[in-house]
C-alpha cells in the first residue's frame, strides 16, 4: 500500500497539467482540493512509516521539491493568492515533517 500512496502523492503533485505544482507553475492557481488530498495521503504515509527507520526514496524526492517550487511560483500571483499558497505550503510541510 505504501508504494501506491507514494505514487499517488507524485501524481497529485506532478501529474501533467493537473498536478498541484504543475498548475502553480503554469499560473493556474492553487487547487485547494489537491492540497486536501495531498495532506490526506501524507497523513496515511506518516502512519505507515511511524515505526520505520527509513522512508521511500521516491517520497523524499517529492518532498524536497514542494517548498522550492511553491515558493518560486509566488511572483505569478496576487498578494491574496500568495498568502493562500503560503498557508497551503505550511500545511503540507507540517504533514511532511510528521512523515519524517
Amino acid at each position: 500500500m505504501e508504494n501506491d500512496l507514494v505514487k499517488y502523492l507524485g501524481d497529485l503533485l506532478l501529474h501533467r497539467d493537473d498536478g498541484l505544482l504543475i498548475k502553480l507553475r503554469m499560473g493556474n492557481g492553487l487547487d485547494k482540493s489537491k492540497v486536501d488530498e495531498i495532506c490526506a495521503v501524507l497523513t496515511q504515509l506518516a502512519i505507515e512509516w511511524e515505526n520505520d527507520d527509513k522512508i521511500s526514496k521516491e517520497a523524499v524526492e517529492y518532498f524536497i521539491h514542494i517548498d522550492p517550487v511553491m515558493n518560486a511560483t509566488l511572483s505569478r500571483y496576487s498578494e491574496k493568492q500568495q498568502a493562500e499558497i503560503l498557508i497551503a505550503l505550511e500545511t503540507i510541510m507540517n504533514k511532511v515533517r510528521h512523515c519524517l
